[in-house]
């Protein structure tokens, strides 16, 4: 069994998940309408057709609309045609 580290045992103590602390993000998608992601770090690129985040996430579309933005979360709505990770 794995010995947890000081980290995991301070994300358990205040019941977050571990990928709070992880370089990584999280994405929600409601069909080909909505997607949420979550830990996007920063906006590189933005129109109707394409919205590109520094976190290595593109969204393809037609009409996209960012709907909500704040430090840590975005929340894009449209015709989500294709999406891509690098």
């Amino acid at each position: 069994m794995k010995k947890k580290t000081s980290k995991e045992n301070f994300l358990d103590f205040i019941d977050m998940p571990a990928e709070l602390l992880e370089d990584t993000y999280r994405i929600t998608m409601v069909g080909n309408k909505s997607i949420l992601i979550e830990m996007y770090k920063s906006i590189l690129e933005y129109d109707e057709n394409i919205i590109r985040t520094l976190a290595g996430v593109t969204i393809q579309g037609t009409n996209l609309n960012i709907e909500e933005i704040n430090d840590s979360e975005i929340f894009v709505t449209g015709n989500l045609l294709n999406i891509e990770f690098e």
